[in-house]
């Protein structure tokens, strides 16, 4: 498949049709449309255009790795925002006891136990995972803008693993920010991530969902950091207009065995 970049947020959108104008990314108009090319190439078509502006979605061979995934992680816990997303700094100790298995079991052991259910707000909000998240203390991290949209905020991630990483987001809006855009938010935090991580080759895809009754989408997609291919699979679900909830998980490379844990984790999201 051939892709076209937006000239907004760089994102890589797949060439569907003619008619493609807005980014799927960032919902922008992308001055990269077929239309646009054709005012200035009349005698092009559709095809021509795929072929001289697409371009391939091609992966780096994977002897480019610079650094591994864990120091990757390690370098920032995901909070995730509707409007204006940071990516906070925090360093983790290595604890064992952080695994509810002992000896931190491979993935393909994991995958075949039962795993905790862990509960959130009130025991409404829940998901099962094999490993324990650590609640990040956020007080004084969030400048005065930030805290003025916001009620209150719990984050919490695990990445002591070496190649995956989880953590979950429940933000609390204050009124005056009005009705949150779901679509909006989820577009927003992964790029902003994306840019953080000086990511390259951004490629996500989103697909309409609920939790219960709750609204939700689900993005799932892959970018370029440092040489390592990094993928991710995250679901932002909007509770009661202003409640925001985003459980995000990111791996190393194609496994799929990572995909496995990802969707078990990702498909348990309750919300009640």
């Amino acid at each position: 498949m051939k892709f076209v970049q937006c000239k907004n947020c760089r994102h890589l959108n797949p060439i569907k049709s003619e008619y493609q104008i807005f980014c799927d990314a960032c919902g922008k108009k992308n001055a990269n449309n077929f239309k646009a090319w054709q005012q200035s190439n009349p005698n092009k078509n559709f095809e021509d255009f795929k072929n001289i502006v697409g371009v391939e979605f091609i992966l780096p061979k994977e002897g480019k790795k610079k650094i591994s995934f864990k120091q990757l992680s390690q370098k920032s816990s995901l909070i995730l925002f509707f409007l204006t997303v940071l990516l906070i700094g925090y360093k983790y100790n290595t604890k064992l006891s952080l695994f509810f298995q002992e000896l931190a079991p491979p993935i393909p052991e994991l995958l075949e136990k039962q795993w905790k259910r862990h509960y959130y707000h009130k025991n409404k909000i829940s998901f099962e995972s094999p490993y324990f998240l650590e609640k990040i203390d956020m007080k004084n991290q969030l400048s005065e803008d930030i805290e003025n949209l916001i009620q209150k905020m719990e984050h919490y991630a695990y990445t002591d693993h070496p190649s995956f990483n989880l953590s979950f987001t429940k933000i609390v809006h204050k009124e005056a920010v009005g009705v949150i855009n779901l679509t909006g938010s989820s577009n927003t935090s992964m790029n902003h991530v994306v840019k953080t991580m000086n990511g390259t080759d951004f490629y996500a895809t989103n697909t309409d969902t609920f939790v219960n009754q709750y609204p939700s989408i689900v993005k799932k997609g892959s970018f370029i950091s440092d040489g390592n291919t990094i993928k991710f699979k995250s679901i932002t679900c909007l509770k009661n207009d202003l409640t925001l909830l985003q459980l995000t998980t990111l791996w190393l490379g194609d496994n799929n065995n990572y995909v496995l844990l990802s969707d078990r984790i990702i498909n348990s999201l309750d919300v009640r």
